[in-house]
């Protein structure tokens, strides 16, 4: 949904108009009007901040179920943050025309953990960072009784870990893209060690969730 260039809020803002379901009429300007009743497959959305990106997806949201007849099973609604979440969900209840379930509004780890939820083999929970940092310590001192000097802070390690879970590198792949730092082949050490710690206890931590789905 992109505002053109120039063109101003009084002549951009069109009433939607009450639909013949009933759903309640809202302001959209003619491209988040265009972006709503797109009849094709995937739409690209591209805005800045203010533009009003989250009215626009959940009053299409809303068109495709009262409008098009969708079952809301086949929508996903995913974002960023929990706070964002609860208000598509609250826009998306007050958008419906009859009492009916709504689609899954959720963040992209929220999705993750239902979806290894729903796996064979659940993990046993999410640890969160205090219980991180103590796997981390214990990792630390399992690689210095093999030997190794280790002079990196911790909180160093950890975040090392936390960027390559990110970037979905594995132990070996991170070690295989930074093998000629002797500071990365130590923290690859660390990093598998503190993998087997949590295996063993059937935990994930935050950056597991889309790690492991995605893996």
């Amino acid at each position: 949904v992109s505002n053109s260039a120039g063109q101003s809020a009084s002549t951009a803002e069109a009433e939607a108009g009450k639909t013949k379901t009933g759903m309640p009429a809202l302001k959209l300007n003619a491209d988040q009007r265009r972006a709503v009743e797109y009849p094709g497959g995937p739409l690209l959305i591209v805005a800045g901040p203010g533009t009003g990106k989250t009215r626009t997806l959940t009053r299409r949201i809303a068109h495709l179920m009262n409008e098009k007849k969708v079952d809301p099973r086949h929508i996903l609604a995913v974002t960023f943050t929990n706070k964002a979440a609860l208000e598509m969900r609250e826009r998306l209840s007050s958008l419906m025309v009859r009492s009916q379930d709504l689609p899954m509004v959720a963040t992209f780890h929220a999705l993750c953990f239902k979806i290894l939820n729903d796996q064979p083999v659940k993990p046993n929970g999410i640890i969160d960072e205090e219980h991180r940092r103590v796997l981390t310590a214990e990792a630390i001192r399992y690689v210095k009784a093999a030997g190794h000097n280790i002079t990196l802070n911790p909180n160093r390690i950890l975040s090392r870990i936390i960027d390559a879970k990110q970037q979905i590198l594995d132990p070996v792949e991170f070690l295989e893209l930074n093998h000629s730092n002797p500071d990365h082949r130590i923290t690859a050490n660390i990093y598998k060690v503190y993998q087997r710690l949590l295996a063993i206890q059937g935990f994930c931590d935050y950056e597991d969730l889309i790690f492991n789905v995605v893996r």
